[in-house]
């Protein structure tokens, strides 16, 4: 299919999932786990290649996981986040590990964020089949149902 001819992206399911995902990681069952002991803070690589597997097993299609670094004035002096990019469509779950950020689930084609960190890497998101992260995705999965069945999201 061309791009020309492919559907246009359903923003606001990619949102709905996006905030299904991050409300799983909240829920606190991946607490255990060190990439995701002081969510969002640190764990946005993880958290990003997990949300990615969940888009593409929902239907909303394959993403690229980009990485970037922003100098800081913190100790040791440099940032480093990672997000989702398809399409010129940004999807960010731990954006608000950052002070001037409230959102926890960033959808936009809006760059003013995402222009401070360099980017130094984009490679396909995807969980490959021998991924240590499967079977957080596969954990992550039942509390995404679990929420659902208990406060159903609306479509």
């Amino acid at each position: 299919m061309s791009e020309r001819s492919r559907p246009e992206m359903d923003r606001h399911a990619v949102l709905r999932a996006a905030e299904r995902v991050r409300a799983g990681l909240e829920a606190g069952a991946f607490d255990d786990a060190a990439f995701f002991s002081d969510f969002p803070a640190g764990s946005c690589g993880s958290a990003s290649l997990l949300l990615a597997q969940y888009l593409a097993d929902t239907g909303l299609g394959e993403w690229t996981y980009v990485w970037g670094e922003a100098s800081s004035n913190t100790p040791g002096g440099e940032q480093s986040h990672g997000w989702l990019e398809r399409e010129g469509v940004i999807v960010d779950i731990t954006a608000d590990q950052f002070p001037d950020v409230d959102a926890p689930v960033i959808v936009t084609t809006d760059r003013s964020f995402h222009r401070r960190f360099g980017i130094r890497d984009r490679t396909p998101a995807r969980l490959g089949p021998d991924d240590a992260l499967l079977p957080t995705y596969s954990l992550l999965n039942a509390t995404c149902d679990a929420l659902d069945r208990e406060l159903p999201m609306e479509g």
